[in-house]
C-alpha cells in the first residue's frame, strides 16, 4: 500500500551533501591561499593546499559508517578536486576567484534579501566571485554536480535559473561591479567545462566556456 510504502522509505542520504560542502571548503581555502588567479606555475602549490585541506575536512567529518567505503569516498574527492585544480589553471582566465560563499537574505547574515523588480525577493549563497584584474568586473561561479549543469539556453526550459539570478543579485551586493558573466561549474564528471555565459570583451583569452 502507499502507507507502507511511505513508511519503509529510507531517509535521504546526507552523504552527498556533506562531500559537496568538503568540496566548497577545500577549493575556498586553496584560492584563499592562492592570492591570486590560479595557473600552471602555482598549480603544484595549490595541490599541496588543497590535500592539506581535504585531509583535515575528512578528518573531522565522517563519509561512510565503514572505515573501507569512507576511505573510497575520500579518494573521490581527492581526484575530483585535482582534476578541477588541474582543468581551472589551464582555462585561461584572467580573472581570480576574491568572494565565496557570498550570503544574502538567509538567517544566517545581516544582509537583507535582494529586490529583483516588483516584488520578488531573492535569498540565497554564491558560491564564488571571480574578479577582472582591475577588480571592476564579476563572474559568478555557482558548483554543481555534472547532472545539475545547464547551458544558457537551456535556463528557461529548464528552470535552472539559479546562476542567472544570482547575476541579478550580485548588481545589488557588489554596486561598484560590473557583472561580466555567470557561470555553472562542474565539479565532477569527465567534463569539467563551465556552462553559462560571459560577456564579449572580458576575459577573451579563456577558452573553456561551452
Amino acid at each position: 500500500s502507499r502507507r507502507s510504502s511511505v513508511a519503509a522509505a529510507s531517509p535521504p542520504n546526507p552523504a552527498p551533501m556533506i562531500r559537496g560542502g568538503i568540496y566548497h571548503a577545500v577549493l575556498q581555502t586553496t584560492f584563499e591561499q592562492l592570492r591570486g588567479r590560479l595557473t600552471e606555475a602555482q598549480l603544484p602549490n595549490a595541490r599541496s593546499i588543497a590535500l592539506g585541506a581535504l585531509r583535515e575536512a575528512c578528518a573531522a567529518e565522517r563519509l561512510a559508517g565503514r572505515d573501507q567505503e569512507h576511505a573510497a569516498l575520500v579518494r573521490e574527492l581527492e581526484t575530483d578536486v585535482l582534476r578541477y585544480l588541474a582543468f581551472a589553471a589551464s582555462s585561461g582566465t584572467v580573472f581570480r576567484p576574491a568572494h565565496f560563499e557570498l550570503s544574502f537574505g538567509t538567517s544566517r547574515d545581516d544582509v537583507a534579501p535582494v529586490t529583483l523588480g516588483g516584488e520578488l525577493r531573492l535569498s540565497g549563497r554564491i558560491d564564488r566571485v571571480d574578479l577582472s584584474p582591475d577588480g571592476r568586473a564579476a563572474i559568478v561561479i555557482d558548483y554543481k554536480g555534472k547532472s545539475g549543469v545547464a547551458a544558457r539556453r537551456k535556463w528557461m526550459d529548464g528552470r535552472t535559473l539559479q546562476v542567472g539570478l544570482y547575476a541579478l543579485a550580485l548588481r545589488e551586493l557588489l554596486p561598484d561591479v560590473r557583472v561580466a558573466g555567470a557561470l555553472y561549474q562542474p565539479i565532477n564528471g569527465n567534463d569539467l567545462r563551465p556552462r553559462g555565459y560571459l560577456q564579449k570583451g572580458d576575459d577573451e583569452d579563456r577558452g573553456d566556456i561551452v
